[in-house]
């Protein structure tokens, strides 16, 4: 196994700021520098931008040190939003 994602259903109703969450990312440490966390991150979008139909608002969250998460997320559309959770970062994707 290389990694996994886990991620709310985007068919469920979002939280209560309209925000479908993607949980977790994890690439195994053998498989990361790879290419593998961009292309997980790009079918994981596009399977939950077509899954439900906008505006939809995608989150996730990445510990403040994870510079190359950050990276990756920034270069994918997210931006983050200023809140905060003990270590972790907020970032949302808009979709309109």
């Amino acid at each position: 196994m290389v990694g996994f994602v886990m991620y709310a259903d985007p068919a469920s109703p979002p939280d209560d700021q309209g925000r479908t969450w993607i949980l977790r990312i994890m690439i195994g440490q053998d498989h990361q520098g790879k290419g593998y966390g961009r292309a997980a991150m790009i079918a994981l979008l596009a399977r939950m931008q077509a899954a439900t139909p906008p505006p939809r608002t995608i989150a996730l969250d990445f510990h403040e040190g994870n510079h190359v998460a950050e990276k990756l997320y920034e270069s994918l559309g997210f931006r983050k939003t200023g809140e905060q959770e003990g270590h972790e970062v907020i970032a949302i994707l808009d979709r309109a």
